[in-house]
Protein backbone atom coordinates (compact mmCIF):
# COMPACT_ATOMS: atom_id res chain seq x y z
CA UNK A 1 0.00 0.00 0.00
CA UNK A 2 1.39 3.97 -0.38
CA UNK A 3 2.18 5.45 2.06
CA UNK A 4 1.70 9.09 2.76
CA UNK A 5 5.22 10.07 3.70
CA UNK A 6 4.76 13.67 5.45
CA UNK A 7 3.67 14.78 8.59
CA UNK A 8 -0.25 14.88 8.99
CA UNK A 9 0.15 18.51 11.08
CA UNK A 10 1.74 19.86 8.18
CA UNK A 11 -1.39 18.60 5.75
CA UNK A 12 -3.73 20.59 8.16
CA UNK A 13 -1.56 23.72 7.55
CA UNK A 14 -1.70 23.60 4.31
CA UNK A 15 -5.55 22.61 3.96
CA UNK A 16 -6.23 25.72 6.29
CA UNK A 17 -3.73 28.01 3.77
CA UNK A 18 -5.60 26.50 0.70
CA UNK A 19 -8.70 26.81 2.04
CA UNK A 20 -7.74 30.25 3.81
CA UNK A 21 -11.18 32.17 2.69
CA UNK A 22 -13.16 29.67 4.77
CA UNK A 23 -13.56 30.35 8.52
CA UNK A 24 -11.79 28.53 11.23
CA UNK A 25 -13.05 25.62 12.81
CA UNK A 26 -15.67 26.57 16.11
CA UNK A 27 -16.60 24.53 18.75
CA UNK A 28 -18.87 21.74 17.18
CA UNK A 29 -16.50 20.81 14.66
CA UNK A 30 -13.67 20.47 17.29
CA UNK A 31 -15.85 18.28 18.87
CA UNK A 32 -17.19 16.42 16.26
CA UNK A 33 -13.04 15.92 15.40
CA UNK A 34 -12.49 14.60 18.79
CA UNK A 35 -15.57 12.07 18.36
CA UNK A 36 -14.23 11.45 14.88
CA UNK A 37 -10.83 10.46 15.96
CA UNK A 38 -12.27 8.38 18.75
CA UNK A 39 -14.22 6.42 16.33
CA UNK A 40 -11.09 6.00 14.19
CA UNK A 41 -8.62 4.37 17.19
CA UNK A 42 -11.66 1.98 17.48
CA UNK A 43 -11.55 0.61 13.57
CA UNK A 44 -9.98 -2.87 13.13
CA UNK A 45 -8.59 -4.54 10.37
CA UNK A 46 -11.14 -4.55 7.42
CA UNK A 47 -13.80 -2.48 9.49
CA UNK A 48 -14.69 0.97 7.41
CA UNK A 49 -16.14 4.36 8.40
CA UNK A 50 -17.96 6.28 6.10
CA UNK A 51 -19.34 10.15 7.18
CA UNK A 52 -21.73 11.39 3.92
CA UNK A 53 -23.37 15.15 3.92
CA UNK A 54 -26.79 14.15 4.51
CA UNK A 55 -28.46 14.36 1.48
CA UNK A 56 -25.49 14.37 -1.09
CA UNK A 57 -23.57 12.08 -2.52
CA UNK A 58 -19.92 14.14 -0.68
CA UNK A 59 -18.20 11.65 1.32
CA UNK A 60 -14.61 10.66 3.48
CA UNK A 61 -14.49 7.51 4.55
CA UNK A 62 -11.88 5.36 6.44
CA UNK A 63 -10.76 1.76 6.47
CA UNK A 64 -8.81 0.12 8.92
CA UNK A 65 -5.24 -1.58 8.15
CA UNK A 66 -4.93 -3.27 11.52
CA UNK A 67 -0.82 -2.94 12.05
CA UNK A 68 -0.13 -1.52 8.54
CA UNK A 69 -2.01 1.68 9.31
CA UNK A 70 -5.49 3.55 8.27
CA UNK A 71 -6.60 4.53 4.52
CA UNK A 72 -8.76 7.55 4.51
CA UNK A 73 -10.57 8.70 1.23
CA UNK A 74 -12.25 11.44 0.12
CA UNK A 75 -14.96 11.48 -2.95
CA UNK A 76 -13.77 12.04 -6.40
CA UNK A 77 -15.66 13.57 -9.38
CA UNK A 78 -15.95 10.15 -10.72
CA UNK A 79 -18.99 9.44 -8.07
CA UNK A 80 -20.54 12.90 -7.98
CA UNK A 81 -23.54 14.07 -10.38
CA UNK A 82 -23.01 16.41 -13.11
CA UNK A 83 -24.40 19.20 -10.98
CA UNK A 84 -22.62 18.24 -7.90
CA UNK A 85 -18.59 17.82 -9.44
CA UNK A 86 -16.31 19.27 -7.62
CA UNK A 87 -14.82 23.03 -8.63
CA UNK A 88 -11.37 22.92 -9.93
CA UNK A 89 -10.37 25.04 -7.05
CA UNK A 90 -12.01 22.60 -4.84
CA UNK A 91 -9.83 19.42 -6.19
CA UNK A 92 -6.62 22.07 -6.24
CA UNK A 93 -7.64 22.44 -2.51
CA UNK A 94 -7.55 18.72 -1.95
CA UNK A 95 -4.12 18.19 -3.72
CA UNK A 96 -2.47 20.96 -1.98
CA UNK A 97 -3.81 19.75 1.25
CA UNK A 98 -2.29 16.78 0.86
CA UNK A 99 -4.57 14.67 -0.61
CA UNK A 100 -3.50 12.13 -3.16
CA UNK A 101 -5.07 12.15 -6.42
CA UNK A 102 -7.09 9.17 -8.09
CA UNK A 103 -5.38 6.45 -9.84
CA UNK A 104 -7.89 5.02 -12.01
CA UNK A 105 -11.75 4.96 -12.51
CA UNK A 106 -13.55 3.68 -10.74
CA UNK A 107 -13.70 0.28 -12.72
CA UNK A 108 -13.30 -3.22 -10.87
CA UNK A 109 -10.59 -4.40 -13.02
CA UNK A 110 -8.96 -1.69 -12.69
CA UNK A 111 -9.17 -1.52 -8.86
CA UNK A 112 -7.59 -5.30 -9.05
CA UNK A 113 -4.43 -3.72 -11.31
CA UNK A 114 -4.21 -1.32 -8.61
CA UNK A 115 -4.71 -2.20 -5.39
CA UNK A 116 -2.76 0.66 -3.82
CA UNK A 117 -4.45 3.44 -5.32
CA UNK A 118 -7.79 4.03 -5.37
CA UNK A 119 -10.83 6.43 -7.75
CA UNK A 120 -11.28 8.75 -5.10
CA UNK A 121 -8.80 11.11 -3.59
CA UNK A 122 -6.69 9.23 -1.02
CA UNK A 123 -4.23 9.07 1.96
CA UNK A 124 -2.44 6.83 3.89
CA UNK A 125 -1.22 6.73 7.34
CA UNK A 126 1.30 3.85 8.94
CA UNK A 127 0.81 2.72 12.50
CA UNK A 128 1.16 4.20 15.04
CA UNK A 129 -1.80 6.50 13.18
CA UNK A 130 -2.04 9.88 14.58
CA UNK A 131 -5.62 9.64 14.99
CA UNK A 132 -6.32 13.26 16.23
CA UNK A 133 -4.30 14.60 13.18
CA UNK A 134 -6.30 12.76 10.96
CA UNK A 135 -9.65 13.55 12.49
CA UNK A 136 -8.78 16.88 12.09
CA UNK A 137 -7.51 16.95 8.35
CA UNK A 138 -11.20 15.07 7.24
CA UNK A 139 -13.00 17.38 9.03
CA UNK A 140 -10.73 20.57 7.74
CA UNK A 141 -11.73 18.52 4.59
CA UNK A 142 -15.60 18.63 5.13
CA UNK A 143 -15.71 21.87 6.34
CA UNK A 144 -13.40 24.20 4.63
CA UNK A 145 -13.11 22.24 0.87
CA UNK A 146 -16.79 20.78 0.86
CA UNK A 147 -18.20 23.27 2.36
CA UNK A 148 -20.30 21.51 4.82
CA UNK A 149 -21.69 24.06 7.57
CA UNK A 150 -22.28 22.04 10.85
CA UNK A 151 -21.59 18.33 11.60
CA UNK A 152 -25.06 18.15 12.27
CA UNK A 153 -25.33 17.54 8.21
CA UNK A 154 -23.10 14.64 8.28
CA UNK A 155 -24.25 10.50 8.71
CA UNK A 156 -22.52 7.58 9.09
CA UNK A 157 -21.84 4.22 7.85
CA UNK A 158 -19.53 1.58 9.53
CA UNK A 159 -19.30 -2.31 8.80
CA UNK A 160 -16.81 -4.82 8.15
CA UNK A 161 -15.69 -5.78 4.89
CA UNK A 162 -16.81 -9.25 5.30
CA UNK A 163 -20.19 -7.78 6.36
CA UNK A 164 -21.62 -6.77 9.72
CA UNK A 165 -22.69 -3.40 11.21
CA UNK A 166 -20.66 -1.29 13.37
CA UNK A 167 -21.47 1.26 15.72
CA UNK A 168 -20.73 4.29 16.81
CA UNK A 169 -23.31 6.13 18.44
CA UNK A 170 -21.83 9.10 20.29
CA UNK A 171 -20.39 10.23 16.52
CA UNK A 172 -23.54 11.40 14.61
CA UNK A 173 -26.85 10.27 13.47
CA UNK A 174 -26.18 6.62 11.93
CA UNK A 175 -27.54 6.46 8.10
CA UNK A 176 -29.52 3.49 8.67
CA UNK A 177 -31.93 5.23 11.13
CA UNK A 178 -32.88 7.43 8.04
CA UNK A 179 -32.30 5.03 5.44
CA UNK A 180 -35.01 2.46 5.91
CA UNK A 181 -37.21 4.51 3.75
CA UNK A 182 -34.41 5.88 1.65
CA UNK A 183 -32.98 2.01 1.38
CA UNK A 184 -36.81 0.96 0.53
CA UNK A 185 -36.59 4.20 -2.02
CA UNK A 186 -33.28 3.11 -3.85
CA UNK A 187 -34.55 -0.83 -4.05
CA UNK A 188 -37.15 0.45 -5.64
CA UNK A 189 -36.16 2.95 -7.92
CA UNK A 190 -33.31 0.03 -8.88
CA UNK A 191 -36.10 -2.37 -9.49
CA UNK A 192 -37.87 -0.01 -11.64
CA UNK A 193 -35.11 0.95 -13.38
CA UNK A 194 -34.31 -2.95 -14.26
CA UNK A 195 -37.84 -3.86 -14.88
CA UNK A 196 -37.70 -0.32 -17.82
CA UNK A 197 -34.87 -2.01 -19.27
CA UNK A 198 -35.95 -5.75 -19.32
CA UNK A 199 -39.31 -3.93 -20.86
CA UNK A 200 -37.16 -2.26 -23.27
CA UNK A 201 -34.71 -4.64 -24.41
CA UNK A 202 -36.72 -7.51 -24.19
CA UNK A 203 -34.24 -9.37 -22.34
CA UNK A 204 -36.00 -10.58 -19.56
CA UNK A 205 -32.90 -12.04 -17.46
CA UNK A 206 -31.06 -8.95 -17.33
CA UNK A 207 -29.34 -8.17 -13.84
CA UNK A 208 -27.46 -5.61 -11.74
CA UNK A 209 -23.94 -7.23 -11.58
CA UNK A 210 -21.96 -6.81 -8.51
CA UNK A 211 -21.01 -2.96 -9.52
CA UNK A 212 -24.24 -1.80 -9.49
CA UNK A 213 -24.57 -1.96 -13.55
CA UNK A 214 -27.28 -3.73 -15.67
CA UNK A 215 -24.59 -4.91 -19.00
CA UNK A 216 -26.40 -4.24 -21.92
CA UNK A 217 -24.51 -5.85 -25.44
CA UNK A 218 -26.16 -3.18 -27.39
CA UNK A 219 -24.72 -2.74 -30.79
CA UNK A 220 -22.24 -4.58 -33.00
CA UNK A 221 -18.50 -4.71 -30.60
CA UNK A 222 -19.65 -2.44 -28.13
CA UNK A 223 -21.15 -2.84 -24.65
CA UNK A 224 -23.49 -0.52 -22.77
CA UNK A 225 -23.94 -0.56 -19.27
CA UNK A 226 -26.07 1.41 -17.24
CA UNK A 227 -26.73 2.07 -13.49
CA UNK A 228 -27.63 4.43 -10.67
CA UNK A 229 -25.67 7.53 -10.35
CA UNK A 230 -24.82 7.35 -6.55
CA UNK A 231 -27.84 8.46 -4.33
CA UNK A 232 -28.50 10.96 -6.95
CA UNK A 233 -32.43 10.46 -8.93
CA UNK A 234 -29.58 10.35 -12.36
CA UNK A 235 -28.77 7.26 -14.32
CA UNK A 236 -25.17 6.88 -16.10
CA UNK A 237 -25.05 4.99 -19.16
CA UNK A 238 -21.55 4.27 -19.82
CA UNK A 239 -19.62 2.19 -22.18
CA UNK A 240 -15.50 1.38 -22.30
CA UNK A 241 -14.84 2.04 -26.36
CA UNK A 242 -11.40 1.12 -26.70
CA UNK A 243 -8.68 0.30 -24.79
CA UNK A 244 -4.55 0.27 -24.53
CA UNK A 245 -4.35 3.59 -26.86
CA UNK A 246 -1.69 6.44 -26.36
CA UNK A 247 -3.15 9.49 -25.13
CA UNK A 248 -1.80 11.63 -27.86
CA UNK A 249 -3.26 15.24 -28.87
CA UNK A 250 -4.77 13.77 -32.17
CA UNK A 251 -6.50 11.23 -30.06
CA UNK A 252 -7.49 14.87 -28.04
CA UNK A 253 -8.70 16.84 -30.66
CA UNK A 254 -10.71 13.95 -32.03
CA UNK A 255 -12.78 13.53 -28.57
CA UNK A 256 -13.29 17.45 -28.31
CA UNK A 257 -14.50 16.86 -31.84
CA UNK A 258 -16.74 14.34 -30.47
CA UNK A 259 -17.89 16.02 -27.70
CA UNK A 260 -18.62 19.28 -29.85
CA UNK A 261 -21.43 17.39 -31.67
CA UNK A 262 -22.70 14.63 -29.41
CA UNK A 263 -25.39 16.30 -27.60
CA UNK A 264 -25.56 14.57 -23.87
CA UNK A 265 -22.53 12.04 -24.73
CA UNK A 266 -18.96 12.77 -23.20
CA UNK A 267 -16.17 11.05 -24.36
CA UNK A 268 -13.03 10.91 -22.37
CA UNK A 269 -9.95 9.21 -22.10
CA UNK A 270 -8.62 7.91 -18.68
CA UNK A 271 -5.76 5.40 -18.06
CA UNK A 272 -5.38 4.73 -21.51
CA UNK A 273 -8.96 3.55 -22.10
CA UNK A 274 -11.72 5.66 -24.06
CA UNK A 275 -15.13 5.98 -22.36
CA UNK A 276 -18.22 7.31 -23.50
CA UNK A 277 -20.87 8.42 -20.82
CA UNK A 278 -24.37 10.10 -20.16
CA UNK A 279 -26.08 11.33 -17.28
CA UNK A 280 -29.97 11.60 -17.77
CA UNK A 281 -32.86 12.25 -15.35
CA UNK A 282 -33.81 8.92 -13.64
CA UNK A 283 -37.18 9.80 -11.78
CA UNK A 284 -39.71 9.22 -12.67
CA UNK A 285 -38.24 5.62 -14.61
CA UNK A 286 -40.56 5.55 -17.71
CA UNK A 287 -39.76 2.79 -20.20
CA UNK A 288 -40.18 5.09 -23.20
CA UNK A 289 -37.82 7.97 -21.84
CA UNK A 290 -35.13 4.89 -20.92
CA UNK A 291 -35.88 4.00 -24.59
CA UNK A 292 -35.04 6.98 -25.84
CA UNK A 293 -32.02 7.85 -24.10
CA UNK A 294 -30.51 4.10 -24.61
CA UNK A 295 -31.01 4.72 -28.48
CA UNK A 296 -30.04 8.28 -28.84
CA UNK A 297 -26.44 7.01 -26.54
CA UNK A 298 -26.04 4.29 -29.04
CA UNK A 299 -27.04 6.49 -32.13
CA UNK A 300 -24.11 9.18 -30.36
CA UNK A 301 -21.32 6.35 -29.89
CA UNK A 302 -22.31 4.31 -33.12
CA UNK A 303 -19.17 3.50 -34.68
CA UNK A 304 -17.11 5.58 -32.67
CA UNK A 305 -15.19 2.78 -31.20
CA UNK A 306 -14.74 1.05 -34.67
CA UNK A 307 -13.21 3.95 -35.80
CA UNK A 308 -11.24 4.80 -33.04
CA UNK A 309 -9.16 2.05 -32.81
CA UNK A 310 -8.43 2.21 -36.66
CA UNK A 311 -7.17 5.50 -36.37
CA UNK A 312 -5.40 4.95 -32.46
CA UNK A 313 -4.90 1.62 -32.13
CA UNK A 314 -5.30 -0.51 -29.43
CA UNK A 315 -8.49 -2.94 -29.32
CA UNK A 316 -12.99 -2.32 -28.56
CA UNK A 317 -14.20 -3.74 -25.83
CA UNK A 318 -15.02 -6.66 -27.67
CA UNK A 319 -13.27 -7.92 -30.52
CA UNK A 320 -15.90 -9.88 -32.68
CA UNK A 321 -19.73 -8.59 -32.89
CA UNK A 322 -21.25 -9.67 -29.74
CA UNK A 323 -24.22 -12.67 -30.68
CA UNK A 324 -27.44 -11.34 -30.08
CA UNK A 325 -26.99 -7.94 -29.52
CA UNK A 326 -29.91 -5.11 -29.26
CA UNK A 327 -30.85 -2.33 -31.74
CA UNK A 328 -28.75 -3.80 -34.43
Amino acid sequence: MARWEGDVGAMNTNLQQVASSAPSLGRDWKAFADRLAAALAALGEDQNLILVVEHRHRFVQFTGSGTAGLRAEAVSNAYLADTDQLTGHQVAALVAGGWRRPTHAPDASKSEKDPAGSPNFFADFDAPVPFEAVADFAVRTLFQVFEVAHPDQLVYNAFHTEGGQLSFPDLCRREAQQADSAAESESSFAQALLAAIREVTGFGDLEFDRDGDICLPLRGSQVVFVRRLGATPFVRIWSPLVRGVDETTDLLVQLNSLNASAGLVRFSVYDGAVFAEADVAGEPIVAKHVDLALRRFCGATDGVDVMLQREFGGRTAFNEPLAGALLQ
